[in-house]
């Protein structure tokens, strides 16, 4: 396959590329997994997502610009500043103009699905020390050490 043309996406454009190709039968098993964790990052609809993008474009953003705002849906003007800091400089009237866009779609957004929590492997239980200050596991593999000497000597 030869890439032709390259361009930014937003997350619900990787998304519905995804379903596409998924109701052909076509996904192999690391689009299967992309699509499963998009599912949990998208956060508008696509006809929301695309008109966002053309307003932020509109007041001056660039495509990526326009796509990340898109995408990360930030809830602070503080935080779209961050987001955008090593894309080169903003006004700060287009920064506040640009906050406004993604408070308007932002209530229309719906929450990310919450993260299974992993719990952690239970520990291996020690007992405890007996008055020289070894435990039961360091008794143990000293006797172990003590008949491997012996065998060698």
């Amino acid at each position: 396959m030869q890439v032709t043309t390259e361009r930014i996406i937003t997350v619900n454009e990787a998304h519905g590329l995804l379903k596409d190709r998924q109701k052909q039968g076509n996904l192999s098993y690391e689009q299967q997994n992309t699509l499963n964790y998009l599912e949990d990052l998208v956060k508008l609809d696509d006809k929301d997502s695309d008109k966002m993008v053309k307003e932020l474009k509109g007041i001056g953003f660039t495509e990526w610009q326009a796509v990340k705002a898109t995408d990360l849906l930030p809830k602070k003007e503080e935080e779209l500043k961050i987001v955008l800091a090593g894309s080169g400089a903003i006004e700060d009237s287009v920064l506040k103009k640009a906050f406004e866009i993604v408070k308007s779609y932002k209530k229309d957004a719906k929450e990310p699905a919450k993260t299974k929590k992993v719990e952690p492997a239970p520990k291996e239980v020690e007992k405890p020390q007996d008055a020289d200050g070894e435990s039961e596991k360091q008794k143990t593999a000293d006797a172990a050490e003590d008949t491997t000497d012996e065998k060698t000597e």
